[in-house]
């Protein structure tokens, strides 16, 4: 049995300096998308506040990830896209 309920029951926040890198048009997700990272962004701010107000009144605690626990919730409808960088390279070569 699990030490963790759904929901999480302690006041959180919601870590100021994340929140740019998940809004559109911000130079936070330009800068992951030129280091080849995905970014995973939210409509608005709007949107992803009450995405995090959700997750903290009915998500599920999924584990520690970089020294932070991770709760999620699977909404049936989409709340974000993944961007990701798409880099093809080409290897030329020449017949000899």
């Amino acid at each position: 049995m699990s030490d963790f309920t759904n929901g999480i029951n302690r006041e959180i926040f919601l870590d100021p300096r994340h929140i740019a890198k998940h809004l559109p048009n911000t130079a936070s997700v330009q800068r992951s998308l030129r280091r080849g990272r995905s970014a995973h962004v939210f409509n608005d701010k709007v949107t992803m506040d009450r995405v995090a107000q959700t997750i903290i009144e009915r998500g599920e605690y999924t584990g520690i990830v970089r020294e932070y626990e991770r709760y999620g919730l699977l909404f049936t409808e989409p709340i974000a896209i993944e961007l990701i960088r798409m880099v093809q390279r080409f290897f030329c070569s020449t017949a000899r």
